[in-house]
């Protein structure tokens, strides 16, 4: 949202929402949106008559801008700061060890001026003893205006005033669904959670929910991470615009898929062992037949080759297509990884990699010099997503860049 009302001050204190890829769910929402009772993840067509009636601004996914500003934002944190974790997108956890409280709370004030000053966009701070009460924490600075955008759980009477406050569905582990399981046996907030006993949350919840309970109680059970942690997969899917049942289309356009996670593989300097491709109906219409399968293929030996890659997808799609179907999610996975540098060749693949690593060297340069999809294989499909009401990417493009005034 701040991404969007930055470069369009309109848009301020009026209910805005990002859309998923090719606009299909909701996956970001303003307090105002959230207001209206919009849930997280929400599928729009079925919030279309909310959203024209109360005149929600909606906007395509724009991840461009929306990385550009998040690196913004998190190097002015780790100029402040040693220890930072960059956590998503959107969010960082920060380590304060050694300073005393007064600093702390100046240096938060500090962090979010300066971000606001520098980069115009408002963040919220909240402080803790573990990272789930720091999320508490930040998510109450969030909801009071007169904190000023900074909260600090200091002391246990403000820990257990917070607890109280916080809906057990908003704390971070437990979600809408688990928190569903607790509902039955009379807890609503955080507070109510920390009463129940070790072994009715293990019981009820998961090994995590335990976590998160002993987090709520002050103890850490989740580490500062200065290093991100080691990928199990890469992958990319996308939810299509349309339905789709045209196998060659659907091959087509999963061939994007492919590549994209190629490039993930060179640009991490990793090669994977395997590749699993699933396609999906609309599980939405329950008019239409529903359809799930998955293909699976482990190489001999691991690869970031983006046609081998792409080819090898292309022969799961045949094992696993249906005709008769309405395809509207599909999907590539890569994993078990290996190190490009210390990769084990076999008799029949081992000069593939040496053959044509100059090639692909080549082609993620013209690829960051020029654009995604620069080159592409022939077998890629075209115009892949909606993105109909996508922003300018006011940031990283000369032709987006924002007019102010009138150019003539």
């Amino acid at each position: 949202m701040s991404c969007e009302r930055l470069f369009d001050p309109s848009l301020d204190g009026k209910p805005v929402a990002v859309l998923s890829n090719n606009d299909g769910c909701i996956v970001a929402r303003s307090n105002e949106v959230k207001k209206l009772g919009v849930p997280m993840g929400a599928p729009v067509f079925k919030y279309r008559d909310l959203v024209e009636k109360n005149k929600v601004h909606l906007f395509s996914s724009n991840y461009v801008l929306y990385g550009d500003i998040s690196d913004r934002v998190m190097k002015i944190i780790s100029s402040e700061l040693p220890l930072v974790e960059l956590y998503s997108i959107d969010e960082a956890f920060v380590g304060f060890e050694g300073i005393s409280e007064e600093r702390i709370a100046q240096l938060c004030e500090h962090i979010r001026t300066k971000i606001l000053k520098w980069v115009g966009i408002p963040v919220s701070i909240g402080v803790g003893r573990t990272k789930t009460l720091a999320k508490v924490a930040s998510n109450i600075a969030k909801k009071f205006d007169q904190l000023n955008g900074v909260h600090i759980l200091k002391n246990d009477l403000l820990e257990e005033k917070a607890l109280k406050w916080t809906s057990l569905d908003d704390i971070w582990g437990i979600g809408r669904q688990l928190s569903k399981r607790f509902n039955y046996l009379g807890v609503s907030t955080a507070y109510d959670f920390i009463q129940l006993s070790d072994y009715v949350v293990r019981k009820t919840g998961s090994i995590q929910s335990l976590r998160s309970k002993h987090e709520l109680l002050g103890s850490s059970c989740f580490m500062l991470e200065n290093q991100p942690p080691k990928r199990k997969s890469i992958s990319s899917t996308r939810t299509f615009y349309h339905m789709v049942t045209d196998k060659e289309e659907l091959t087509s356009r999963i061939a994007n898929f492919s590549v994209r996670c190629a490039e993930k593989l060179r640009n991490e300097g990793i090669c994977a062992y395997e590749v699993k491709v699933f396609i999906a109906t609309n599980r939405n219409r329950t008019d239409l037949p529903q359809y799930y399968r998955s293909g699976f293929y482990r190489f001999i030996s691991a690869t970031h080759d983006t046609m081998l890659l792409s080819s090898t997808v292309s022969q799961l799609i045949d094992e696993i297509f249906v005709e008769g179907y309405h395809y509207k999610k599909a999907g590539v996975i890569v994993s078990d990884f290996i190190d490009k540098n210390i990769l084990q060749m076999d008799l029949f693949t081992g000069n593939r990699m040496v053959k044509y690593d100059d090639l692909f060297t080549a082609w993620d340069h013209l690829s960051k010099t020029l654009g995604k999809e620069t080159i592409r294989l022939g077998r890629q499909y075209k115009g892949d997503s909606s993105n109909e009401k996508r922003s300018p990417r006011y940031t990283t493009r000369w032709n987006d860049l924002l007019i102010i005034g009138d150019p003539s």
